[in-house]
């Protein structure tokens, strides 16, 4: 049985509230605070550390800082893995014309996706029996995508230095080129995703309220959105 969104008991008279409310729904008694602000490291770090409590603190804040950052360097990260994905280094005249091209589409396009996927989100945490805020939906799923942001900041630079051109063309393909690094590296970067589902069912528990299962669902649903329209685009 899945459990919908847990409830807090007020301590002054007894009602039942929304776990992560602050006042009582009924008599308006202190529940809990309200966090400030999230310093970047400190959440990164307690995302490895206490992931539950971490995306507590996330869902609570009043100001959800670095969203916005997460989700463009993860554009990064997304705009990269399309060209590599697509084989469209063969429509660039260098490595250096591909990382213009990446970092200068990476930020926006992160912002534009990450948003259509928090309301996505909140949409489907709402009809499964869950919360559904448009805002918490957007924090949660960009900090859970921190291990995509540490691919997109240590694995890329290695795979561009390492085969330039032809890690986003193939032709020769990189495996050809230098097969060890090249599957070591891509295994990183599919711990990454993985590492980044993990973190999202997580949040989703947090901000939904809903079960293991439920939550599951969502987080599998939120990420195979984003994947069915990459693999379409490879198709087409």
């Amino acid at each position: 049985m899945q459990r919908l969104v847990a409830m807090m008991q007020c301590g002054v008279c007894g009602e039942a509230n929304d776990d992560l409310a602050t006042t009582c729904v009924k008599c308006g008694g202190f529940l809990q605070s309200k966090v400030e602000t999230l310093d970047l490291f400190h959440t990164l770090w307690g995302l490895m550390e206490n992931p539950g409590r971490t995306f507590r603190t996330i869902v609570l804040a009043r100001r959800k800082n670095y969203v916005f950052v997460l989700s463009a360097v993860t554009g990064i990260a997304i705009v990269f893995w399309l060209f590599w994905l697509l084989n469209l280094g063969r429509h660039f005249r260098g490595i250096i014309e591909v990382m213009g091209f990446g970092l200068a589409l990476g930020p926006p396009a992160g912002i534009a996706v990450l948003g259509a996927l928090g309301m996505a989100h909140g949409m489907i945490s709402r009809v499964l029996g869950g919360r559904g805020g448009v805002r918490n939906s957007f924090a949660v799923l960009a900090y859970a995508c921190a291990p995509i942001v540490f691919s997109a900041v240590m694995v890329l630079p290695l795979e561009v230095a390492i085969f330039g051109i032809y890690f986003f063309d193939k032709n020769p393909h990189p495996l050809v080129i230098n097969p060890v690094p090249y599957v070591a590296l891509l295994g990183l970067d599919v711990v990454a995703v993985a590492w980044t589902l993990y973190l999202l069912w997580r949040g989703t528990r947090v901000s939904s309220g809903l079960g293991r299962g439920k939550s599951g669902v969502i987080a599998l649903a939120t990420g195979g959105v984003f994947g069915g329209a990459a693999w379409l685009l490879k198709a087409l």
